[in-house]
């Protein structure tokens, strides 16, 4: 202990002079000040130097608040009285330093404590920050509304009984946040020769974004379905997602393998393909034990647009840049273009694998517009 207040002693003895006590500063900070003092004081108990350095920051600490409150008072500050309760409480705490210690408090055995003072001072102070956040409620704004929001909440924090503060504080949160709709997603291959299901892409989407914007972003995204589910109605945004032009295509890759006698076949490479022939010539060498994996490659176009429902305008929009590649260690043979479509039952599947990609981009841009 005594070498924690050493250090700390010693690195603020730059900022604050022991022998002018506290310097010239628009804000003097007592609480830092008399804390060193005091760690000062424990590691010197019998310093007659160190026990007067406390008495006077205490003292000089009093002074200057007790100018502040009357300060404060005076003016026609709209939140003269939450200025109040923060001196106050300024003060309180420099006390309890002292009184939890017992060299300090062997020096001032009674230091000063608002008590009803500070009961007083919250009441008013919850009255002066309601006012104030139904003052912005009222301007049907919903910058206001944030900042009515905070007033709110910051006098539910002192009096959480205080008139409707409870309900004002939903009220204005409410009002403050941007209803996003995220209209439903449809994606297709080129000339829409098929259409994917996008509802795996969509709630892994909702998903990220109700993570990134946490309960003080006021945004809040939903889908169609849940509008109709849970009465949503009038958004603020609209989100439209287009992908088109989807392609997915493979490339099978044959390797690895021993090499082993064997008359009656060989190996040989067919249009990209590794087939085996029957040999008739002279005894020959084949490759057991091939090793296949597959090289998938898919892309798409994609275009992000946010619109506002009240103006009827597209308020952004941008092209995203959509690709992805990734080996699987089997073979696949796919291929899904302009003019061809395999109906595998595993498009679907990577469709959904490949989109997921396309989460993070999105939940990144959109992130930046709000």
């Amino acid at each position: 202990m005594r070498k924690f207040c050493f250090l700390t002693f010693y690195f603020s003895i730059v900022f604050v002079s022991y022998s002018n006590g506290i310097g010239s500063t628009k804000k003097p900070d007592y609480a830092r000040v008399l804390n060193q003092s005091i760690c000062r004081l424990n590691s010197h108990p019998d310093n007659q130097r160190a026990k007067k350095k406390v008495q006077d920051i205490y003292t000089q600490a009093l002074n200057y608040y007790q100018h502040e409150i009357d300060r404060i008072l005076m003016s026609d500050d709209s939140f003269k009285w939450t200025k109040t309760l923060d001196v106050l409480e300024e003060i309180n705490g420099l006390s309890d330093e002292i009184r939890y210690n017992s060299a300090a408090s062997q020096l001032i055995c009674e230091p000063r404590i608002y008590t009803s003072e500070l009961t007083d001072a919250k009441e008013k102070a919850s009255a002066e920050l309601y006012s104030a956040g139904i003052s912005r409620l009222n301007q049907h704004s919903k910058e206001k509304a944030k900042e009515a929001f905070h007033y709110f909440v910051e006098a539910s924090k002192l009096n959480p009984e205080y008139k409707e503060v409870r309900k004002k504080v939903l009220e204005a949160k409410d009002l403050a946040t941007y209803k996003v709709a995220i209209e439903p997603i449809y994606a297709y291959t080129q000339n829409g020769i098929r259409e994917f299901s996008t509802k795996t892409f969509t709630q892994t989407l909702i998903l990220k974004l109700r993570e990134e914007f946490t309960a003080n972003r006021f945004v809040f995204f939903y889908t169609s379905e849940e509008a109709k589910k849970q009465g949503f109605k009038n958004p603020d945004l609209t989100v439209f997602i287009e992908m088109s032009d989807f392609e997915l295509s493979s490339k099978v890759i044959h390797y690895g393998g021993e090499v082993v006698p064997n008359p009656s076949h060989v190996l040989k490479l067919i249009d990209g393909k590794y087939v085996w022939e029957k040999y008739v010539g002279p005894p020959n060498n084949r490759i057991s034990n091939l090793k296949t994996r597959s090289e998938l490659y898919m892309k798409a176009n994609t275009v992000l647009k946010i619109g506002s429902v009240p103006d009827h305008v597209v308020v952004f929009k941008e092209r995203i840049p959509w690709n992805y590649l990734e080996d699987v260690n089997y073979e696949f043979k796919s291929e899904v273009n302009q003019t061809k479509v395999s109906n595998s039952p595993d498009l679907q599947i990577f469709f959904d694998h490949f989109s997921l990609s396309l989460c993070d981009p999105l939940v990144y841009r959109i992130s930046d517009f709000f």
